[in-house]
C-alpha cells in the first residue's frame, strides 16, 4: 500500500458567468489512502452550522465480494476548518452513508466477523453464513459513539442507505438481490415500521423532503415487484427505477429505465416533490419522453428530473453529437440538492464533453479530471469546476452541503491538480476535503486567494510565505494532521516572512495565516 501525499492544483475552467462559486478550504484527509483507493464505504456530511466530518476504511484495505473494509477512521472539523476530532478504531469495516441531524451524524456500514465500538457492546455475524453484517450508530462531533445497532436487530440486510426526515426519523435502505426493504427508526434506532419492496433487488438511495416523502432509487427489479402494497410490472430484464412514497409509505409515482447490468443509482427529493436521479446508463434507453445515448466511451452519466405528478420533465447528459468522451459519477454520494432549486452533481470526466448551456470540458488523453456541477430547476447546467490538468486517479467521491450556504467536496487525486487557480502541494495518491461558498450569487468571499503566495513548497526546512497583500500583525500558525500547533509565529503585513520547518517530520500541514480583516488556510508539504 503507498502511504498517501500529493501535489494538488485544480481549477475553474468556464466563462465568468459559470465560476460564481468560490474555494473557502483545502483540507488533505490523513486516511492512509492506498493505490486506487476511491470507493463506495467512505463519506462525508455536514451540519447546517458548518463543521463536517468524514468517515470510512484507513489503512490495509480488505476486499471481500464488493465491499472495501479496513479500520474505521473519523475525522471531523469546524466551521473554519480546524480538526474537532478523530479515530481510528481497528476493525474490518466501511461507511455504505452518513447523514446529519442536530448536532449529530448517524451513519451505516458493513463491517466483517465483528465489530466493537468502545464502550458498546460487540457486534458479530458467528453462526452466520456471510461473515458480512451492517451496523447503524449515532457519532457526535468529536468522534464520541452515542449508540450502535446491529442492522440485524431491526430486520436489515445489505444496508446501504439512510435518509433523515421530519423529527429527526431515520429512514433505511436494505437488499439482498431477492428483495429489498425501507425501514423507519426513530432518532435513537427504535424500530417505527417497515415498507417491504419484494421483488426489488437493489436500493441503493434514499431522500426525504420536509413532507416526509420518500424518495428510493434502485435497480435490478423483477419482472412483477410489490412496492409495500402497490403492485408494479415491469418489462425488462434488467433496471434502473424511481419511486415515491407519501409519509405512510404509499407509492405514488415510479420510473422504470432498461439497462444490462444492477447499478447503483443516487437519488435527492426537494421540497416542492421533485426527484432527481443521478445514474450510469450502459445502453441508449428510454425514460420517460427522453432517450439517454449511448456513452461514446465507457461511462454513461445522466440525470433526470421526476415532478411531483411523475413526470420526466427533462434529461441532462453531455451533448450527443458534441461530445467524444464520457462522465461517470462520484463513487459517494453524487448528487445533492442546491438551495436555489435543482441539484449539484459530480464525478469524473475523460476526453472532450459538452454540457449544455455553453459549458465545456476537455480531458487530455488517457488521464480523466474530476469535476463537479451545478444543474437548475430547469435541467440546464450553469455552474461547472473540474481539474485542468488529468491524471489517472483524480475523481470526486462525495459531495454535501452545508445548510443553504455551501458545498463540500471530498476528492481524490494523484499528482498534480489544479483547483481554482491554486496550487497544493501531492506526491502520489490522496484524499482531500474543499469547502465551496457562494454558490450562486457570483460575489467572492473566498478566505484562500492565490495572491497568498508559500514557496517552495514541498520544502525541506523553511518556507517564505508573502504577506505583501496583508497589513498590521500578522499571526502563523502551521497545523498537523491531529491539529496539534507545531510552529508558530508572528510577523507584519507587506513583507517576506520566513518560517523553519527542520523540526518537523515528513508530511503534509497546514499553513494558517490571520492577518486584518483575513484569514487564510494552505496546505504545506515537508520533505
Amino acid at each position: 500500500m503507498m502511504r498517501a501525499t500529493f501535489f494538488l492544483v485544480l481549477s475553474a475552467m468556464l466563462p465568468a458567468a459559470a465560476q460564481a462559486q468560490s474555494l473557502d478550504r483545502f483540507i488533505p484527509i490523513d486516511l492512509d489512502v492506498p493505490i486506487n483507493g476511491v470507493f463506495p464505504t467512505l463519506t462525508i456530511a455536514a451540519l447546517d452550522s458548518g463543521p463536517v466530518a468524514v468517515f470510512g476504511p484507513e489503512g490495509t484495505i480488505t476486499s471481500w465480494s464488493s465491499q472495501r473494509l479496513g479500520d474505521l477512521g473519523w475525522r471531523s472539523f469546524d466551521a473554519t476548518g480546524l480538526p474537532i476530532g478523530g479515530f481510528t478504531l481497528p476493525a474490518t469495516a466501511g461507511v455504505s452513508d452518513m447523514v446529519p441531524y442536530g448536532t449529530s451524524f448517524y451513519a451505516v456500514g458493513p463491517y466483517k466477523d465483528s465489530l466493537q465500538f468502545p464502550g458498546h457492546p460487540q457486534l458479530s455475524t458467528a453462526g452466520q453464513l456471510d461473515p458480512i453484517g451492517y451496523y447503524l450508530c449515532r457519532i457526535e462531533l468529536d468522534g464520541t459513539v452515542s449508540w450502535v445497532k446491529d442492522a440485524e436487530d431491526i430486520g436489515l440486510g445489505s444496508t446501504q442507505a439512510i435518509a433523515v426526515g421530519p423529527g429527526g426519523v431515520l429512514h433505511l435502505g436494505a437488499w439482498d438481490f431477492i428483495n429489498s426493504v425501507v425501514v423507519r427508526v426513530d432518532s435513537n434506532g427504535t424500530l417505527i415500521d417497515t415498507w417491504p419492496l419484494a421483488g426489488v433487488g437493489v436500493v441503493s438511495d434514499i431522500a426525504v423532503n420536509a413532507s416526509g416523502n420518500v424518495a428510493v432509487a434502485g435497480s435490478c427489479m423483477d419482472l412483477v415487484s410489490d412496492f409495500n402494497g402497490t403492485t408494479i410490472t415491469n418489462p425488462f430484464t434488467y433496471t434502473i427505477f424511481l419511486a415515491r412514497f407519501d409519509a405512510n409509505g404509499s407509492a405514488q409515482h415510479h420510473q422504470i429505465v432498461e439497462d444490462v447490468t444492477c447499478p447503483r443509482p443516487s437519488v435527492a427529493l426537494d421540497d416542492a416533490g421533485n426527484a432527481y436521479l443521478s445514474a450510469d446508463a450502459s445502453i441508449p434507453a428510454q425514460v420517460g419522453p427522453f432517450t439517454v445515448t449511448d456513452p461514446a466511451w465507457v461511462y454513461g452519466e445522466f440525470l433526470v428530473q421526476m415532478d411531483a405528478s411523475g413526470t420526466i420533465t427533462w434529461l441532462n447528459e453531455p451533448v450527443p453529437g458534441l461530445s467524444l468522451g464520457d462522465a461517470g459519477r462520484a463513487y459517494g454520494r453524487d448528487l445533492v440538492l442546491d438551495p436555489s432549486g435543482g441539484v449539484w452533481q459530480g464525478g469524473l470526466a475523460r476526453g472532450m464533453n459538452d454540457w449544455g448551456n455553453g459549458i465545456t470540458s476537455a480531458t487530455a488523453v488517457p488521464g480523466q479530471q474530476l469535476y463537479f456541477r451545478r444543474v437548475d430547476a430547469n435541467g440546464l447546467t450553469q455552474q461547472f469546476v473540474a481539474g485542468d490538468e488529468s491524471n489517472f486517479g483524480q475523481t470526486v467521491h462525495s459531495l454535501a452541503t452545508q445548510g443553504g450556504t455551501a458545498l463540500y467536496m471530498l476528492g481524490y487525486a494523484y499528482d498534480t491538480l489544479h483547483l481554482a487557480g491554486m496550487e497544493f502541494p501531492a506526491q502520489g495518491y490522496q484524499l482531500f476535503l474543499t469547502r465551496w461558498s457562494d454558490l450562486n450569487t457570483g460575489i467572492p468571499v473566498s478566505d484562500v486567494t492565490p495572491s497568498l503566495r508559500v514557496f517552495p513548497n514541498p520544502a525541506s526546512d523553511q518556507i517564505t510565505i508573502d504577506l505583501s497583500t496583508l497589513e498590521g500583525t500578522v499571526s502563523l500558525e502551521v497545523f498537523d494532521v491531529q491539529g496539534r500547533v507545531v510552529v508558530q509565529n508572528q510577523s507584519r503585513g507587506g513583507v517576506l516572512c520566513v518560517m523553519e520547518l527542520s523540526g518537523l517530520r515528513s508530511g503534509v500541514y497546514l499553513l494558517h495565516v490571520q492577518g486584518e480583516g483575513r484569514r487564510s488556510v494552505l496546505p504545506i508539504m515537508k520533505e
